[in-house]
């Protein structure tokens, strides 16, 4: 497969700006809209509205030929690829559902389901509001070593899979999936308890000081290195957010439903995990959503260059 560009264009149908995507897959040119609606794909492939196999001239020279074409970019993905724990719209669709992981997601939300439970059992001992939050104990302590434990195993999965250099790893080289998976841009409230506010625990993260601009994450180190000196750190408010953050990186990985068989509610609760409402997410533009080929074909794991 060869390059793939991102396009806009200025006026699609109704008036909205069109994402479309423009591709060489070795023998023709092709063009088409990628439909996307509150950042998810209202299909799983793009409808091609003209292809051709005269390929002397370059892709984006034939592309801006077709009209109203702005914003030509490189896309990192043709057709029929995919980046492995990188959710996108399209991956819960076509030929992607045949390669979620689907004993990694069941491990994973064991995992969350356990996380989820502790905070649960803790919530019935220190009531999470907001006279509360700086509350610090030795319960409190262990779920928060434990919330952060489950992030780093998270953090490293998604470099793991792709391809990242090493495996002693820190936050320097963590930051960088902030862009890639979107973190800062989720939100979550606790379901039952509307006093505390929005959870966005990777909204501040910053690569200059990347575990000291994540204060939940931070606590957690210097609790788990001298818990005599640092345990007033291991606080309700830390611990809240570092389990957020772990339910954070669970979408990010493999998107917001849970599993197929479960259903959303209207107020975006999940089942399984129904401790934690959504209460904001991120819009994907059309060049980073994952694209199937109408025509079909082998679905290819890339590689997200680092």
């Amino acid at each position: 497969m060869g390059q793939a560009l991102s396009v806009d264009r200025t006026t699609g149908p109704g008036g909205v700006p069109s994402s479309i995507i423009a591709w060489d897959d070795g023998t023709h040119y092709r063009i088409g809209p990628i439909m996307v609606q509150w950042g998810r794909l209202t299909h799983d492939h793009i409808h091609v509205w003209d292809e051709t196999t005269d390929m002397s001239s370059s892709l984006q020279d034939w592309t801006q030929g077709h009209g109203r074409i702005v914003n030509v970019q490189q896309r990192i993905l043709s057709v029929n690829q995919y980046h492995r724990r990188i959710f996108r719209p399209g991956a819960d669709q076509g030929g992607y559902r045949e390669l979620r992981p689907t004993s990694l997601i069941e491990q994973s939300g064991v995992a969350m389901e356990v996380l989820i439970d502790r905070m649960d059992q803790l919530f019935r001992v220190v009531e999470p509001d907001t006279s509360n939050l700086a509350t610090f104990g030795h319960e409190i302590r262990h779920l928060l070593l434990l919330a952060c434990m489950e992030v780093e195993a998270g953090w490293g999965a998604v470099l793991r899979a792709n391809g990242y250099p090493g495996d002693r790893w820190n936050t320097s080289d963590y930051v960088k999936l902030l862009g890639p998976l979107h973190l800062a841009e989720w939100g979550l409230r606790l379901t039952s308890y509307p006093a505390i506010a929005v959870l966005s625990p990777f909204a501040a993260w910053d690569k200059g000081t990347p575990t000291q601009s994540l204060p939940w994450y931070d606590a957690y180190n210097k609790v788990k290195h001298d818990r005599e000196s640092n345990f007033k750190q291991a606080t309700l408010e830390h611990t809240i957010n570092a389990v957020a953050a772990a339910m954070i990186l669970f979408f990010a990985q493999f998107g917001r439903c849970d599993y197929e068989e479960h259903s959303l509610t209207s107020s975006y609760s999940f089942p399984r995990f129904r401790a934690f409402t959504i209460a904001q997410e991120p819009t994907f533009s059309g060049g980073e959503c994952y694209v199937t080929h109408p025509s079909g074909g082998p679905i290819v794991a890339v590689n997200y260059p680092f």
